[in-house]
């Protein structure tokens, strides 16, 4: 099985590592990739607010297309 995972960009700012990856990286039989895109667009609540779809959106782009290459339909 193969997975994507992506590290938040408050996740990152902690400096605290990669924790829930690690994790991950040790289940059996999982492929975990990392994905290095610069932000999800849904940080906080900003990405959940209805005004706020099309700039996050537009934010996550990047994110969407790299999980699209890890994990092809």
């Amino acid at each position: 099985m193969r997975a994507a995972y992506f590290a938040p960009c408050h996740l990152k700012s902690l400096n605290i590592g990669l924790p829930a990856l690690e994790l991950l990286r040790g289940v059996p039989g999982l492929d975990i990739r990392l994905i290095e895109a610069e932000c999800c667009g849904l940080g906080g609540l900003y990405g959940f607010k209805k005004e706020k779809y099309e700039i996050t959106e537009d934010i996550g782009r990047d994110l969407a297309n790299e999980v699209r290459l890890i994990n092809p339909r």
